[in-house]
């Protein structure tokens, strides 16, 4: 495979990631926020319990885990723009 083909499927599959993961938490906030009032409702003036500890966990979890990924990709990973095919092969292919 040709470097330049390396490099776009890299700069295509990270670009899709990054859309996804910030795609996922946007729909994964919206559902926190349309279903707060019932989980105020039915969940915080609850006695705490077993269940309620697993739905807490179960409800932020996924929340805490998407907005790390997304803080990850936004950081660590270079912008593909100013990727060269240069910096590419020095990037995968220098041993």
């Amino acid at each position: 495979m040709d470097p330049g083909d390396s490099l776009f499927l890299f700069t295509s599959s990270l670009t899709n990631t990054r859309y996804s993961t910030f795609a996922a938490l946007s729909f994964l906030w919206y559902d926190h926020l349309l279903t707060l009032d019932a989980e105020k409702q039915f969940v915080w003036y609850s006695p705490w319990s077993f269940g309620t500890i697993l739905f807490f966990f179960n409800r932020n979890f996924g929340l805490l885990v998407l907005i790390f990924n997304a803080a990850i990709l936004l950081t660590s990973l270079p912008n593909m723009s100013e990727v060269t095919l240069p910096d590419f092969c020095r990037l995968n292919f220098d041993t």
